[in-house]
This record gives structure tokens, C-alpha cells and sequence, in this order.
């Protein structure tokens, strides 16, 4: 009997309940025109060739995430000779993020 009462009133309690409306909000994301400008790359093995990015601090990670090289770019076209061990690199400039490979 007490189960009964049980379910009773929580069906009527569902039952009493406004349904609620949902509106999505619309939202705009502006597309970084960064992303398009900066160029990264390796030449010759072992140079980073960075482009359009001017005024920016390139940062260059190994894969444990150390830094092993911090350079702030004072031309248009960068160039820098990594005297570092082969292998994967995670090169920053600014908010831009790209994987390299020295060989």
C-alpha cells in the first residue's frame, strides 16, 4: 500500500510540473587572422624559418614540454640554426602552435 502511495504521488508531482522551453543562444566566433600570417617551418634540417610574425616570442619545446629555446622575432622573416638533438619539437609564436621535426 505505501508503495503505492509512493508512486502515486510522485507521478502527480511529474504530472504538475510546467514543461520548461529552451532557446539556444546564437553565438559568433571571430576566425584569429593570426593563424593565416605566421609561416613556421624547418629548412636544411635543422633552421626554423619563421614568417609574419614580427614583434612576436617564438618558443621551442621538447616533447617533455621544457623549453630549450626562447627568441623574441625582431624581422619579418625569421631564421634561426637549432643546435638542438633530433627528434620532435613543439614550436610557439604567440597564439600559434605548430609540431616540427629536426633531422
Amino acid at each position: 500500500m505505501m508503495k503505492r502511495l509512493l508512486s502515486l504521488l510522485a507521478v502527480g508531482m511529474l504530472a504538475m510540473t510546467t514543461p520548461q522551453i529552451l532557446h539556444a543562444s546564437s553565438v559568433e566566433y571571430s576566425v584569429n587572422d593570426e593563424f593565416s600570417k605566421i609561416s613556421i617551418s624547418i629548412i636544411n634540417r635543422n633552421v626554423l624559418a619563421i614568417t609574419g610574425a614580427n614583434g612576436q616570442v617564438v618558443r621551442v619545446y621538447n616533447l617533455t614540454g621544457m623549453c630549450v629555446v626562447s627568441y623574441r622575432i625582431d624581422a619579418d622573416n625569421f631564421h634561426y640554426d637549432l643546435n638542438l638533438p633530433k627528434g620532435c619539437y613543439i614550436v610557439k609564436v604567440g597564439t600559434v602552435v605548430r609540431k616540427v621535426s629536426v633531422s
